[in-house]
């Protein structure tokens, strides 16, 4: 079996939540597994997507969090949905209640486990996304192939 993971920016506009639900489903119906992290905006749009299509089963989330309570409030509902539905989390490390620095390093341990389990990555970055860009370099480093949209 396959794996992708797809991310990108957490502001990544609603335009592109259609394009990221289509990717979803080419992936989805060749069989591929697909990993995100869960955060708001391309991550959500994964989410929505593999709940929408009925394909939570066929969906991978890494958490940094050690429980829902640690996802925005806004994903909360859908990531519910999403694990009612059959989908998988990996659980991090880190509490809502922990330390920035505790919660960033959960993050970037986050972002180095997606890229050890998935076969190619497509990332939606804005010029700030920290995060999308650190998990692509990481996949280069691995000669995962990676395919970035700028927004």
């Amino acid at each position: 079996m396959s794996h992708i993971g797809i991310i990108g920016s957490r502001s990544l506009p609603s335009s592109y939540c259609s394009s990221v639900a289509a990717l979803v489903a080419q992936y989805v119906s060749r069989g591929w597994v697909v990993h995100s992290g869960g955060a708001l905006g391309a991550d959500y749009y994964v989410l929505e997507a593999l709940v929408r299509q009925g394909a939570s089963s066929s969906g991978i989330v890494h958490a940094a969090w050690s429980s829902l309570a640690g996802f925005p409030c806004a994903v909360r509902p859908l990531m519910t949905v999403f694990i009612a539905s059959g989908g998988t989390v990996h659980w991090g490390t880190a509490s809502h209640t922990d330390t920035y620095n505790t919660v960033a390093a959960a993050l970037l341990q986050r972002n180095r486990h997606l890229v050890a389990s998935v076969q190619a990555l497509v990332a939606y970055p804005s010029s700030s996304s920290r995060g999308t860009w650190y998990t692509v370099a990481a996949a280069r480093r691995l000669h995962i192939p990676v395919q970035v949209t700028m927004t």
